[in-house]
């Protein structure tokens, strides 16, 4: 995938290209981010509500998914 952004136009040199499950900070962060959320909070989420509405078993990555997003935010 490292080809595909350098073929897309992103400089490596001015850009730093990683593997993000090989970065612990990420995981580390993404709990940490998770342990400070509301339930409520995550119920907000667009993406959780149409699908929680729509399918009978909805997974706990999609409503956990905005936390990890902070994460690699602040990372």
């Amino acid at each position: 995938t490292a080809r595909l952004f350098i073929a897309a136009g992103i400089d490596p040199e001015v850009s730093t290209i990683f593997v993000q499950s090989q970065v612990p900070a990420h995981a580390e962060l993404s709990w940490l981010m998770e342990c400070q959320t509301y339930i409520g909070e995550l119920r907000r989420m667009t993406q959780f509500k149409d699908k929680s509405q729509k399918q009978e078993a909805v997974t706990s990555g999609l409503f956990t998914y905005p936390a990890l997003m902070a994460a690699d935010i602040l990372l």
